[in-house]
């Protein structure tokens, strides 16, 4: 029996580049190495493209920021390229590489509970935003917002299984 994939966004398609083929594509990756290595990828959330298709990445380079040259296998003119703009990229997290002791996919962190070393729920991750010294929690409760360093002073434990993250709070930060 073959095992479920475990889709994880990876890119938005948001533009051609040429007439070859070449797609414009908003990484959410932190890697190139996430289009390369980790086996096939697929199209979803457009109209017209079928999301069991499954694409192999011929080149991947770095464009402009965060925006990267993405080449798939059988998509050879600007047409084609065309017809996947506005689709989101995914890959099977079951094929990334183990980040790790002590570190997180961001997939893996999404939508978990933030609660205090009290036990106070602060609400879900609904994102993660890069700083550059570290990253920011997105947070959203039922009344508030938050946005938690992810720093080995404010977390202090990642419960994937539980499904919340214990954070330590400076005094005074809930009432911000």
């Amino acid at each position: 029996m073959k095992e479920k994939m475990k889709p994880v966004r990876i890119g938005k398609i948001v533009g051609t580049h040429g007439l070859a083929g070449n797609l414009k594509v908003y990484s959410d990756a932190a890697s190139l190495s996430v289009y390369t290595d980790c086996g096939p990828l697929w199209i979803r959330e457009k109209k017209g493209v079928d999301p069991n298709r499954i694409f192999r990445v011929l080149q991947v380079q770095v464009h402009k920021g965060p925006v990267l040259l993405l080449r798939f296998e059988g998509i050879t003119d600007c047409n084609a390229a065309q017809d996947l703009v506005g689709g989101i990229v995914f890959a099977d997290q079951d094929r990334f590489p183990d980040p790790g002791d002590g570190y997180y996919y961001w997939s893996d962190l999404m939508g978990l509970e933030v609660r205090t070393q009290e036990g106070f729920s602060l609400g879900k991750i609904r994102g993660i935003m890069e700083t550059g010294a570290y990253d920011l929690l997105d947070v959203v409760g039922p009344d508030k917002e938050y946005a938690v360093p992810a720093h080995p002073d404010w977390v202090c434990d990642v419960l994937l299984e539980e499904g919340y993250i214990i954070v330590r709070l400076p005094e005074g930060f809930l009432d911000l």
